[in-house]
């Protein structure tokens, strides 16, 4: 199923952009927030930071008009993760507590649309779908330390892995300006935010894979035939 849907968003875009006219290209880099979305048992105690440092992210693409004011095209980038986690909770007479990193670094491919306005189209507001491959998806670093009395355990998470490479579905909405420095050349600086499909296996018996909402700044250059 996830191997037919790249094969359709791939010849999707090719045809798209082999009967566009007004070609775009472009590349943009910038930083990415992101937020983990773990779902946990009720009965675990999450200290989980809410914040965490901004990730590398970019991205090049490829666009026509269709219609108007109508660009379809599509993009290929990179998403960048990681997440802090510190959760506690007691299970048939153990006592877990964790604490780690846990990192994902993905590549994505996806099919855009833009609705662009303005003189030289330079403002537009548009959308992605596609799909998402992890090529990391594991612990960064962290241990977690299992207590069954009188017995103590230490289990280092560093480099354990989970499903990678995994194949997800996701999207994101954007805003970008887009103003030009002569005929074929523009500067671009784009807002999005991107929402991620649940990325994995379960990671414990009292958690669910992670998913990631983000938000991204970047800034690049567009070229225009």
């Amino acid at each position: 199923m996830k191997k037919s849907f790249i094969l359709f968003v791939i010849t999707v875009a090719c045809f798209n952009i082999a009967l566009a006219q007004n070609l775009n290209f472009g590349m943009k880099g910038g930083v990415l927030f992101s937020s983990m979305n773990l779902r946990l048992a009720s009965f675990v105690q999450d200290n989980s930071q809410d914040f965490t440092p901004p990730r590398p992210s970019f991205a090049i693409y490829a666009e026509g008009k269709v219609f108007k004011r109508l660009y379809v095209g599509s993009e290929i980038g990179t998403c960048s993760h990681l997440e802090t986690m510190d959760i506690k909770y007691t299970l048939d007479n153990y006592k877990v507590s964790e604490l780690s990193r846990f990192q994902q670094e993905q590549i994505y491919f996806a099919l855009t649309s833009q609705l662009k306005f303005g003189h030289n189209e330079w403002f537009s507001v548009g959308a992605g779908l596609g799909v998402y491959n992890n090529l990391v998806n594991s612990y960064d670093s962290g241990f977690r330390t299992i207590i069954y009395s009188p017995e103590v355990k230490f289990y280092n998470l560093e480099g354990q892995n989970f499903s990678t490479p995994n194949t997800v579905v996701g999207g994101f909405l954007n805003l970008s300006v887009n103003p030009r420095i002569n005929k074929h050349l523009g500067g671009l600086f784009e807002i999005r935010y991107t929402m991620n499909a649940t990325s994995g296996n379960e990671i414990s018996e009292v958690a669910t894979a992670p998913s990631f909402n983000s938000f991204a700044i970047m800034a690049g250059l567009s070229f225009h035939l």
